[in-house]
């Protein structure tokens, strides 16, 4: 297997959307996510070279270019501020890695779901 590529941004951290609240979600716009890290997959972001956690991803428009949306969850596991910048690090995950999103999910929608389907 080969080597997986990391997206390399730095961005500004901002409010999560009032929908995206308690579901591991990153919101990135399409230009700085990568090709390869499609909305809706699942991706590994690390922060400041920091241990990768898990998040959907999803877009933004063109007006909050430059910034990633997390929730409160996120931004306190990451142990981020609102208004920071920071290097964020995005990459694709492996199917065992997707299981574990969704295994640990803070929704409870994806965990039941995931463990009703192994």
């Amino acid at each position: 297997m080969g080597m997986k590529h990391a997206e390399r941004r730095s961005l500004i951290v901002a409010e999560a959307n009032s929908g995206d609240v308690y579901k591991d979600m990153a919101r990135i716009h399409w230009q700085e996510r990568g090709k390869r890290n499609k909305t809706g997959g699942i991706v590994s972001i690390s922060v400041d070279g920091g241990p990768c956690h898990f998040f959907s991803l999803r877009g933004l428009p063109d007006d909050d270019k430059g910034k990633i949306r997390l929730d409160h969850v996120a931004r306190t596991e990451l142990r981020l501020k609102l208004g920071e910048r920071h290097d964020f690090a995005i990459e694709e995950t492996t199917a065992w890695q997707k299981l574990l999103w969704a295994i640990h999910a803070t929704d409870p929608v994806a965990r039941i779901a995931t463990c009703i389907a192994v």
